[in-house]
C-alpha cells in the first residue's frame, strides 16, 4: 500500500455491505458502502463547485457522521489536505487554527448538511498522489491549552496501517461468521486514533463503524446491544463509567478462570451489552491495570497499546492473542523504541512523521520495558515530582493507590513549591463530601513508600478535573496553578517514616511557657472537645509547640498530625519534652 488512495477500490468493491451506522439510543441510520462512495463523489463535486483543487487546504470541524468520513475520503481522492479539528474546540480556537493552517474552505456541521442533500456521484476521478503528498494536518490540544499542528504523509499512515493490514489478512477468512464487525468509535474523527479505528480499519474489516453522540454510559450500553456492536473504541475513562454502570445494575458474583463459567456467571452483564459484543480498545490515555482485570473477569477483553499523534499514531499494541494485561504490547514492524537512560521513550521509525532522517522522536513520556519487548507506561516526564532528596515520584502511582479508595471517585497528583522544593500534593473528588480526608491520606500514605507519601490535599471543587477535549487526560499544569492559589491542609508524616529526614520540618515557633501550658490541657487522651484549646493560628507541615528534643526510638513508633490550626490534631507520642 504506497498511499490512501489504494483503499478506494476496497470501499467501491464493498458495496452493499454497511459501512457507517449512527445511532442517537433513539434513532439509528445506517449506510452501505456504495452510500459512502456516492457521498465521497458528491463531495468531491462540491470541492469542484468551490474551486478546491490539489493542495488546498480544508478545514472539518463537525461531529463523527457520515458526511465527515465521506468528506475525508473526498480530500484523498482529489489531493486536498485536511485539517480536521475537534468540534469540541471552541469557535475562537478553532479561527485560530483556521487562520494558522490558512485553510481555504471550512465545513462545519450546516456544510455536511450540505454535502447530505447533494444527489450521489457514483463514478469521479481520482487525483494521482504519491506517498509524499500531504494527507492531513492534526491539531492535538495535548495536556496544554494551546493545539499544535502534525503534518501526515501518505507514507507515514501506510506504514502504520501495513502492519494492521497483514495481520487482518491472516485471520480474514475465519472472520464471516461474525460479520458485520462494528466497530462504535467514541474518539472524535479529528483524533488520529479515531480516525484509524473509524476510518481505515472497517475498510480492512469489511466491517462497519458506529458513531453516536451519547456520553452517558447507560446509554452506550444500550445502544451497544441495539446495534449488535463487537467492539468498542473509548479513552479509558468511558471504560470507568462503564464498569460504575455495570457494578450499579449488577450483583457481580466471584470470578472464575474458565471462560465458560464466567460467561454463565455474568451472562446477565453479556446480554445488557449484547452476546455480539466481546472487546474494548482503548486509546488517548494507558488503562489502570484494575481496571483491565475488572473487564477480564466478566469476559471481555480489552486492548490497548501506545502510541501518540506522531507516530500516526500506533507505536506498540497488544495481540488479541498474544497480550500481557498491564502492558502497552510490542512495537508494530518498522517502528523500534528504545528507553533513554532518563526513562524517556524513545521512538523512530517509518509513520514517523518528525523522523525523516532516522532520528529519535522524544515521546515525553516515561516508560519500561521488559525481557520480551513489552512496553510499560509510568507516565507523562514533565508531570514527574522530583523531590528534595533528588528521588522521582510518579503521579500516576499515587493516583493508582489513592483510586482504590471506595469514597474516591477521581485523583490527581500534581507538584506543589513549598521552601523552595517540590513535594506531593493530592488533589481528590470524592463520592461523599463528607469523607474523613485526613483519614483517607494517612491510610493511603501507609501504602506508599517514604519519597512518595502526600504531603498536602484538597478536595477539587468541581465535578471533574481539566482534561484535554479528544483524550480526556487531565491537565495537570491547570490543576497545579489552581492549587497554588490557595493554601492546603498537610497530611501527618507515618509511623514508618522513620527517616531523620523528617526532622527538617521541625522548628521553634513558640514558648516553653505556652508548650506547658497547652500539654496540661491535653493530659487526658480522651478530654472532650470542650476541654481543648480553641484553633490557633499554628503553621502546618509537621510544626509543633515548644523547644523539644526528639527521644530516637520514640521517634520511629510515634508521628504527628499537623493537618489543621486546631490543636487537638496534634500528637506528641514521640517526642520528650524539656
Amino acid at each position: 500500500m504506497r498511499t490512501l488512495q489504494d483503499l478506494l477500490p476496497e470501499i467501491a468493491n464493498l458495496e452493499d455491505h454497511e459501512a457507517i451506522r449512527w445511532s442517537s439510543g433513539f434513532r439509528t441510520l445506517a449506510s452501505t458502502y456504495a452510500e459512502l462512495h456516492g457521498t465521497i463523489g458528491a463531495a468531491i463535486h462540491y470541492f469542484d463547485e468551490l474551486g478546491i483543487r490539489k493542495g488546498d487546504r480544508v478545514l472539518i470541524w463537525a461531529e463523527n457522521r457520515l458526511e465527515w468520513v465521506a468528506v475525508f475520503w473526498a480530500c484523498i481522492a482529489s489531493g486536498v489536505i485536511a485539517v480536521p479539528v475537534d468540534f469540541r474546540f471552541s469557535e475562537d480556537l478553532m479561527r485560530r487554527i483556521e487562520a494558522e493552517s490558512k485553510t481555504k474552505l471550512t465545513i462545519d456541521r450546516a456544510g455536511l448538511d450540505r454535502i447530505r442533500d447533494l444527489p450521489r456521484v457514483r463514478t469521479f476521478r481520482v487525483e494521482p498522489a504519491t506517498p509524499d503528498d500531504i494527507v492531513e494536518i492534526v491539531y492535538t490540544s495535548g495536556t496544554t491549552a494551546e493545539p499544535k499542528g502534525v503534518t501526515h504523509r501518505h507514507r507515514h499512515i501506510c506504514a502504520n496501517l501495513q502492519p494492521f493490514r497483514t495481520e487482518i489478512h491472516k485471520y480474514k477468512k475465519w472472520a464471516w461468521p461474525f460479520q458485520p464487525i462494528r466497530i462504535l468509535d467514541l474518539l472524535p474523527l479529528s483524533h488520529m486514533f479515531g480516525q484509524a479505528l473509524g476510518i481505515y480499519m472497517p475498510v480492512l474489516l469489511g466491517g462497519a463503524a458506529a458513531f453516536t453522540p451519547e456520553v452517558h454510559a447507560a446509554r452506550i450500553v444500550q445502544i451497544v446491544r441495539e446495534n449488535r456492536i463487537s467492539v468498542v473504541v473509548a479513552v479509558p475513562r468511558m471504560l470507568e463509567n462503564l464498569k460504575n454502570e455495570v457494578e450499579r445494575r449488577f450483583q457481580l458474583p466471584p470470578p472464575s478462570p474458565s471462560i465458560l463459567t464466567r460467561l454463565w456467571r455474568y451472562r446477565k452483564i453479556h446480554s445488557a451489552f449484547g452476546w455480539k459484543f466481546w472487546s474494548f480498545v482503548a486509546g488517548g490515555a494507558p488503562v489502570d491495570s484494575e481496571l483491565e482485570e475488572f473487564w477480564a473477569k466478566l469476559g471481555f477483553l480489552v486492548v490497548q497499546g501506545y502510541g501518540l499523534t506522531e507516530a500516526s499514531p500506533v507505536v506498540t499494541v497488544n495481540h488479541p492473542f498474544d497480550s500481557k494485561r498491564g502492558s502497552l504490547g510490542r512495537a508494530l514492524p518498522g517502528l523500534e523504541v528504545m528507553i533513554a537512560p532518563d526513562g524517556e521513550i524513545l521512538v523512530r521509525g517509518e509513520s514517523i512523521t518528525t523522523g525523516d532522517d532516522g532520528s529519535w522522536l522524544h515521546t515525553g513520556d516515561l516508560g519500561a520495558m521488559d525481557a520480551e519487548g513489552r512496553l510499560y507506561y509510568r507516565g507523562r516526564k514533565k508531570d514527574m515530582i522530583v523531590t528534595s532528596e533528588g528521588l522521582n515520584v510518579h503521579p500516576e502511582d499515587i493516583e493508582h493507590v489513592l483510586n482504590q479508595f471506595p469514597e474516591v471517585r477521581e485523583s490527581a497528583v500534581v507538584s506543589v513549591r513549598k521552601n523552595g522544593n517540590e513535594q506531593v500534593h493530592a488533589a481528590l473528588i470524592l463520592k461523599d463530601p463528607n469523607t474523613d480526608v485526613d483519614r483517607l491520606v494517612r491510610q493511603a500514605n501507609d501504602k506508599l513508600e517514604a519519597h512518595q507519601r502526600i504531603k498536602s490535599w484538597s478536595v477539587w471543587p468541581d465535578n471533574d478535573f481539566p482534561r484535554t477535549t479528544s483524550t480526556m487526560k487531565v491537565r495537570r499544569a491547570e490543576v497545579a496553578r489552581r492549587i497554588s492559589t490557595v493554601p492546603q491542609p498537610t497530611p501527618p508524616l507515618q509511623p514508618r517514616e522513620r527517616d531523620f529526614s523528617a526532622m527538617s520540618y521541625i522548628r521553634w515557633i513558640s514558648t516553653r511557657r505556652n508548650f506547658r501550658s497547652s500539654r496540661t490541657r491535653h493530659s487526658s487522651r480522651n478530654g472532650s472537645a470542650d476541654q481543648r484549646p480553641a484553633a490557633q493560628n499554628v503553621p502546618v507541615q509537621g510544626s509543633y509547640l515548644g523547644p523539644c528534643r526528639i527521644g530516637r526510638d520514640r521517634f520511629r513508633s510515634g508521628y504527628f498530625e499537623p493537618y489543621s490550626n486546631n490543636w487537638s490534631r496534634f500528637r506528641f507520642s514521640s517526642i520528650t519534652c524539656l
